[in-house]
């Protein structure tokens, strides 16, 4: 449980993908929001009958590309499943403040 809401502030959280290195850039309201917008449209389209991956991956791009400014169209593309289920896991910990809280945790 966060019990220190200004401990999640503007704390950077940074992932390897590709043999580049990535940040998430802290979560303002607008962001969030953004972020948000961009996850319905990706559950939007993943209930539409007869989606390309074209589409899911576009619309999975532009979900990331809301908070991590460094990943490209082709970079979502070369992507596993188990990362592109791994990438939404770490944004939906940063959003939530648990990836700061973890990282307070390994702070000696």
């Amino acid at each position: 449980m966060v019990s220190d809401l200004d401990a999640i502030i503007q704390k950077t959280i940074t992932f390897r993908l590709l043999g580049r290195v990535h940040e998430i850039r802290p979560i303002s309201t607008k962001s969030y929001l953004e972020y948000i917008n961009a996850l319905a449209a990706v559950i939007q389209l993943s209930d539409q009958d007869k989606v390309t991956p074209t589409e899911l991956i576009q619309k999975y791009h532009a979900l990331v590309s809301s908070v991590v400014d460094s990943i490209s169209l082709s970079d979502v593309e070369s992507m596993t499943q188990a990362q592109v289920g791994a990438l939404f896991q770490l944004i939906m910990d940063t959003i939530t403040g648990k990836s700061h809280v973890e990282g307070e945790k390994k702070r000696p």
